[in-house]
């Protein structure tokens, strides 16, 4: 069997796709080169899965941009049905897990999709990809937390720490430093390696010792207090009940146990 290969001049935008695809119009999807070649694969039994970043696929699939997208009460038009009015902050109302949340499905091809599929579970995002730009946005918020709850004189102190553990696992050479604008923290970046150098585990770096990517950032003193009406606290202490020994988690913890889930 041979197989096309098309490849997209320009940037990634729905109007290139286009240019370069044949657009879709009103659902009629017979000038699409790719959407017949990918129904014709299809219909001959090839299992088909489409994978990229967010903006990527948004474009792709639905012929929108991620910032029209981000006005769905769910942030996940992609994946849900126009109906489905399910939030982000949803959660179950006996376990509080937003796994356990009852969701809708799209269970049709969008009409300007420029790929044929059987159900909107073949489209996926890139888990590599992902995990980068949510190790970024972390660090970042990290960052700005350590800058909106430590006292005054030990905020510089507690950052400084920070930079200096991500410089020992050569996140970013020579040095690492937090992008600081007016009081707060401005965007992060990393590539795939240094993403992995920030979640990586002490032992895995042998020689010389790194420490722990948190050591030495969050006093003792430093907790977050149990309260069962906090849904995040209450699944937290029933999924790590040992760090909730004394009816509070520790910061030290807490940020730990972000770098090992992540």
């Amino acid at each position: 069997m041979n197989f096309e290969i098309f490849f997209v001049q320009g940037k990634d935008s729905r109007f290139v796709l286009d240019q370069n695809l044949g657009e879709v119009t009103l659902g009629n999807k017979s000038t699409n080169w790719l959407y017949l070649q990918t129904q014709r694969l299809s219909d001959l039994g090839v299992k088909l899965t489409y994978s990229g970043d967010q903006p990527f696929l948004l474009r792709l699939i639905l012929g929108i941009d991620a910032d029209y997208g981000t006005k769905y009460p769910s942030k996940m038009p992609m994946y849900l049905a126009d109906s489905c009015a399910v939030k982000p902050t949803d959660v179950h109302h006996v376990t509080k897990q937003r796994t356990d949340v009852e969701i809708e499905f799209r269970d049709d091809i969008p009409k300007q999709s420029l790929v044929h599929f059987d159900h909107i579970t073949a489209v996926t995002i890139d888990a590599t990809h992902a995990c980068i730009r949510i190790t970024e946005r972390d660090l970042q918020k990290w960052a700005n937390k350590i800058l909106a709850e430590k006292r005054e004189n030990l905020k510089n102190w507690a950052l400084a720490t920070l930079e200096k553990n991500l410089t020992s696992r050569e996140v970013k050479l020579p040095n690492f430093k937090f992008n600081l604008e007016k009081g707060s923290c401005g965007r992060v970046s990393l590539s795939g390696s240094e993403a992995q150098l920030v979640l990586a585990e002490s032992d895995e770096f042998g020689e010389p010792y790194v420490s722990s990517l948190f050591a030495g950032v969050w006093l003792k003193s430093e907790k977050i207090l149990y309260d069962k009406n906090v849904d995040c606290l209450l699944v937290l202490q029933q999924l790590h009940p040992s760090l909730f020994v004394r009816g509070y988690i520790s910061m030290s913890d807490a940020a730990e146990l972000w770098r090992e889930n992540l």
